[in-house]
């Protein structure tokens, strides 16, 4: 596997940018932006801050027929919703030609055990897939990588404080959310709205718990 799998390298990207809404550990339910230009290292936006103060839920977006996004939550965890179960937590895929489906039965389990919240992306090239989960109970996100949905699905190093072993990185703390991609113009427009701290950013990426260098 390569140490950079599906990166445009010398060429266009179809997919030169990507937002990833989520929440956060210290603020559950709450909704927080990061980008990415190549869908491995993601940076936060809003200075850390909350995006939209009314918003509650697990942040899921997707893009419309009519070119607008949707982005659905819940109220609260008692309030009515959509449940899909899995034995052990593991991630499974299921297909379909239409978003109201039919789809097809789940696939076997395409990530270890107690994993959940999965979030897939294609690479910038358009040729992988990139598979974001959170491991649990260990809160952190993992990344899976493969070049069909199919599998099969590889494992990448990630989000271990160390820089020198990550081959991605994502803000400290991030927790469920949701992963699209985006255009350059969206991207340039996001960091505008919410403002990019790169001093702050460039801090927090030189401290851990450890106080050794690494990305958060």
């Amino acid at each position: 596997m390569q140490v950079r799998p599906g990166q445009a390298a010398g060429t266009e990207p179809i997919h030169p940018a990507y937002l990833f809404a989520h929440m956060t550990h210290q603020d559950y339910s709450r909704l927080y932006y990061a980008v990415s230009r190549d869908g491995l290292h993601w940076t936060e936006l809003n200075q850390g801050k909350r995006v939209y103060d009314d918003y509650r839920g697990r942040p899921d977006i997707c893009k419309g027929h009519d070119g607008r996004y949707y982005l659905v939550g819940n109220r609260n965890d008692s309030a009515p919703d959509i449940n899909f179960w899995v034995t052990g937590k593991t991630i499974r895929i299921a297909s379909s030609a239409s978003l109201l489906g039919p789809c097809s039965e789940p696939s076997p389990p395409v990530s270890p055990n107690f994993r959940e919240a999965p979030t897939l992306i294609p690479s910038p090239d358009g040729k992988v897939w990139y598979l974001y989960y959170e491991q649990y109970p260990g809160v952190s996100y993992g990344l899976s990588v493969a070049g069909d949905l199919k599998g099969p699905w590889y494992q990448i190093s990630g989000y271990t404080f160390f820089s020198d072993w990550d081959k991605y990185s994502l803000p400290a703390k991030v927790r469920h959310g949701c992963m699209i991609p985006i255009t350059r113009s969206e991207y340039d427009a996001l960091v505008e709205r919410y403002k990019w701290d790169r001093d702050r950013d460039a801090r927090l990426r030189s401290i851990t718990p450890q106080g050794q260098a690494g990305r958060p």
